[in-house]
């Protein structure tokens, strides 16, 4: 509960992560501090207690106004007990619940003052970071034998931790997507081939008259490229109403990215414009008087 915040008796206040840090957390991760200062050792158990707040947090709650200075404690009405701690610092935003999910207001506290049960140590490492696992479980056990470290990961292996499932719904799509451009493109060659195989007197009247192969080449591929534009027409509105389905798959990416719908459109009409080629190179070879013939 934020300082100037009036909440119902019966309501509590607003949940967010409550995290417990000692002074080089956020050197470690590479937080930014945005304002006030860090944690520092002097915030001990016999120090006020004190806190830092998250980014989101300062703008949901402080407005444009620094909330470097407030007053902020944990619960709200119905923890009439709690202590008001001052805000000492304003780091930048972190997710905790994963890269597709935005930040959440979040309050640091020093764990000097304030700890949990289940503790994380973070390690800044130069190099290759798994190179630190057996000194890393040497240090801890001349600390305490008895306690054990349930798990090491890199933090390359957390982040791909992150996005594993997402991935896989992307690769999937990505398949279907990539079967789905094969089909079309074998459709569009049997239409095509098709469409040459009726028009045969056609072009060899159009050859009879003087057509050369070029305006052949054009007759056959325009045609093609009409059908692409009006298929990536259509398509193109379609994605436009359901894109937002897809938020869920996409990390730092607008569904309505203009270069994405743009490179997918011209995709589409490069792959029914290769399709249409064989058709097109058949129609090439048409003898004029066999054409002329041809019923």
């Amino acid at each position: 509960m934020t300082e100037g915040m009036t909440l119902p008796p019966d309501r509590s206040a607003p949940v967010g992560p409550l995290v417990f840090v000692n002074e080089s957390f956020f050197a470690a991760l590479g937080v930014p501090l945005l304002g006030g200062r860090f944690f520092t050792a002097r915030d001990d158990s016999t120090a006020p207690g004190v806190a830092i707040v998250n980014e989101t947090l300062a703008r949901r709650y402080f407005g444009s106004a620094s909330a470097a200075g407030k007053r902020i404690k944990i619960g709200g009405p119905e923890r009439p007990d709690n202590q008001w701690m001052p805000i000492v610092g304003v780091v930048g935003d972190v997710s905790y619940s994963g890269r597709g999910t935005p930040p959440e207001p979040t309050v640091y506290l020093p764990f000097r003052q304030a700890w949990s049960e289940t503790m994380y140590v973070v390690v800044r490492a130069v190099g290759d970071p798994r190179s630190l696992a057996s000194p890393i479980r040497g240090v801890v056990a001349g600390l305490d034998q008895d306690v054990p470290i349930a798990r090491l990961s890199t933090m390359d292996d957390l982040m791909i931790e992150s996005v594993a499932s997402s991935r896989f719904r992307t690769t999937l799509v990505a398949v279907f997507a990539a079967l789905g451009l094969l089909l079309a493109a074998i459709g569009i060659y049997g239409v095509m081939a098709y469409v040459v195989s009726e028009r045969t007197h056609e072009i060899g009247v159009r050859a009879a008259l003087g057509a050369d192969r070029g305006d052949v080449l054009r007759l056959v591929l325009g045609e093609a490229a009409a059908l692409a534009a009006a298929g990536v027409g259509v398509g193109l509105g379609g994605a436009l109403l359901t894109t937002r389905l897809m938020r869920a798959l996409l990390f730092e990416v607008d569904p309505m990215d203009p270069a994405t719908f743009a490179g997918v459109s011209a995709l589409l009409v490069a792959a029914a414009l290769a399709a249409s080629y064989v058709p097109a190179r058949r129609a090439l070879r048409v003898d004029p008087m066999i054409a002329l013939r041809y019923e």
